[in-house]
């Protein structure tokens, strides 16, 4: 009988929910330990699925349990993502900035409106915001008579918020957007002495304080802020509430805040103002299609210091999901497809894999980073996947873009001191009912492992010692 056969026939003579699960064999279902803290942990077999596979292609699965069954894979997904994209884009991609004009500069002032065309760069964040206005200094530009006018026409997203979980501060929330800066995000600090400020400053953009001071003595846990917008479409403003102790010193939460267009607004301000430079205008959003996007000539163009393999290791070690999902849209621009639209980049990935001999019926891409509930994989798909990178000329890359077990990233705090850590490359995925792991293992015995592990379910935030002794079971005897 096929091994998948042999295993779903030992898991119908399982009482699901029962305090005894018969014997398991290595090679079907689920390892003895590992089903032994699924069950402290009140986790049922039907909830889980594994693949365990040598890199090598050789053998039978060390462990295979559900592993054909759509899944939702939570942040693992961005392995799926960053992959397509080296393989698609290259390690070596660079994003561009351009900045152009719409009127002539003379003696240092633009009559016309500055523009701002997006190149989709995921991490471009304010170092990179300053540089790029003493460039336009020393290009001789002082003052803007006119707007900031943002064309974010590569990509085509909706411009309104659905945050996944309702709270629209956090930073995952933000949706992607082809002419962002900073991840649209702040550090929100409450001083000792009652004074606030944003990092990086964003100018014009007042902050109500309504944060509570403790009296007493420093102690952790005692500070809790919120961050909250207090303006609206029109007029741009910051409300910290909570409490704080003084005698702890400052205090801050880092945020998503304000619209795409106010973010920049008044992130470029500051560091326009910073360089030297004068402008009294506002931001606007562009029409590509409107006579000053046709006026406008070119003034700038900004190549980003960090290439694909700097963006695909924040992405994975961080589980960054914003950056994953502009992954995915920039490998609908890399195709062609623009604007891009996250249909056009899953196509792009579904497209790929079927070129690599890599059919994954099941997969379900939705926005590429996994912060999603309509995202599907099989174990036995991503394993796949993980086998075929360990062959290719991205195999390093990919696999050092992981967290270290007990060493960095989202696996910093886990497996600590154990003989696995530093010898493992986990990526973590988490949501509410869902939790995984996928990546690779080196053996004790010298061979490497592809390791996949989903659990969807209501105690899935129960069924870390699990996956943590699976990560073991492998080391140990694979």
């Amino acid at each position: 009988m096929p091994l998948q056969s042999v295993a779903f026939a030992a898991l119908r003579a399982v009482l699901v929910g029962s305090a005894v699960l018969l014997p398991l064999a290595t090679h079907a279902m689920l390892p003895p330990t590992v089903a032994r803290a699924l069950r402290t942990a009140g986790i049922a077999p039907h909830q889980v699925a594994v693949q365990v596979v040598a890199v090598d292609g050789q053998g039978e699965p060390l462990a295979s349990h559900r592993a054909h069954v759509p899944m939702n894979p939570a942040s693992t997904m961005k392995l799926v993502t960053t992959y397509a994209a080296l393989s698609q884009m290259g390690a070596d991609y660079r994003w561009r900035t351009r900045w152009l004009a719409t009127g002539p500069i003379r003696e240092g002032v633009l009559s016309g409106h500055l523009v701002l065309r997006g190149g989709g760069d995921p991490k471009l964040v304010i170092e990179d915001l300053a540089e790029q206005a003493a460039l336009l200094r020393a290009a001789g530009l002082q003052r803007i008579d006119g707007d900031l006018l943002l064309d974010d026409s590569l990509w085509r997203m909706p411009r309104d918020n659905d945050a996944f979980d309702g709270d629209l501060s956090q930073p995952y929330n933000v949706r992607p957007n082809a002419a962002m800066m900073n991840f649209k995000a702040v550090r929100v600090v409450v001083a000792a002495d009652g004074t606030t400020r944003t990092e990086p400053p964003l100018a014009e953009v007042p902050i109500e304080n309504d944060v509570a001071p403790v009296a007493g003595p420093c102690r952790p846990g005692i500070a809790q802020l919120s961050v909250r917008d207090s303006g609206d479409d029109r007029t741009a403003g910051i409300r910290i509430g909570g409490r704080v102790a003084p005698a702890c010193g400052d205090h801050g939460v880092t945020a998503a805040v304000l619209t795409h267009r106010q973010f920049v607004q008044a992130l470029f301000r500051d560091a326009w103002l910073r360089a030297g430079g004068q402008w009294s205008g506002a931001a606007r959003w562009l029409d590509p299609a409107a006579e000053e996007a046709r006026q406008a000539r070119p003034v700038l163009e900004w190549l980003s210091p960090r290439d694909l393999s700097d963006v695909v290791r924040d992405v994975n070690k961080f589980s960054n999901n914003l950056m994953a999902r502009a992954l995915l849209l920039q490998l609908a621009v890399h195709g062609g497809d623009v604007p891009a639209t996250p249909r056009r980049g899953e196509e792009r990935v579904q497209r790929w894999l079927e070129a690599m001999a890599l059919p994954m019926p099941e997969l379900v891409i939705d926005n590429g980073a996994g912060l999603s509930r309509q995202a599907r994989i099989s174990a036995a798909s991503l394993s796949a996947l993980l086998r075929h990178a360990a062959g290719g000329i991205h195999a390093q890359r990919l696999r050092e873009s992981m967290p270290v077990v007990g060493v960095d990233g989202t696996m910093a705090r886990r497996l600590v001191g154990e003989p696995i850590a530093g010898s493992a490359w986990i990526k973590t995925g988490s949501l509410a009912d869902v939790r995984s792991v996928a990546g690779y293992v080196d053996a004790q015995s010298g061979r490497r492992w592809a390791v996949v592990m989903f659990v969807n379910g209501p105690r899935a935030d129960a069924a870390g010692p699990a996956i943590d002794e699976m990560l073991r079971w492998v080391w140990s005897g694979g």
